[in-house]
């Protein structure tokens, strides 16, 4: 009789959106979204992927920026104004929720990633919400009822002229 063999440890893994802020592969996200990996992987729209190193990260703010080696210039985004920014104004949310399409369950394999958009309204700005460190609450939110999908933390937030206006 042959004993049960235990499971094999599953690697946790994680995903999250970002956007390329400099031509040269610098790419801003959400801190929770790279926060004790041990391996970061970017995934462009046309399917090329790519190692990332983590350059500055800030917990208190929820922000990170990591870097990539692309192999040509990557278009950035263009950041915009928050302080233009108007209550009632569009807000558009871009993301790359649930992964993408990809064989044999191997994460770093995809075969192709693509973005969802949602769309709402800017609802409320200077927002402040508690965090997970205490005394520390995040603050200056722009507040969106545009609907945000798991996967779409660190995906850009942008207005009607697709600048970027919040993470």
């Amino acid at each position: 009789r042959q004993r049960p063999q235990p499971p094999s440890p599953r690697i946790p893994m994680g995903q999250g959106s970002g956007v390329v802020i400099d031509s040269s592969g610098y790419i801003l996200t959400n801190n929770h979204v790279i926060e004790d990996a041990a391996k970061v992987t970017v995934h462009l729209g046309n399917d090329d992927s790519y190692p990332a190193e983590i350059v500055g990260r800030d917990p208190l703010v929820d922000l990170a920026v990591i870097k990539i080696k692309p192999k040509q210039p990557l278009k950035a985004a263009e950041l915009g104004d928050t302080d233009k920014a108007e209550v009632g104004s569009w807000a558009i949310a871009v993301g790359y929720p649930f992964g993408g399409s990809r064989t044999g369950g191997a994460f770093d394999q995809p075969l192709h990633y693509e973005p969802t958009i949602t769309v709402g309204v800017v609802s409320a700005l200077n927002r402040q919400i508690p965090s997970d460190r205490t005394g520390h609450p995040f603050r200056g939110l722009v507040q969106t009822d545009a609907p945000i999908n798991p996967g779409n933390s660190g995906g850009p937030l942008v207005n009607i002229r697709a600048q970027v206006i919040g993470i």
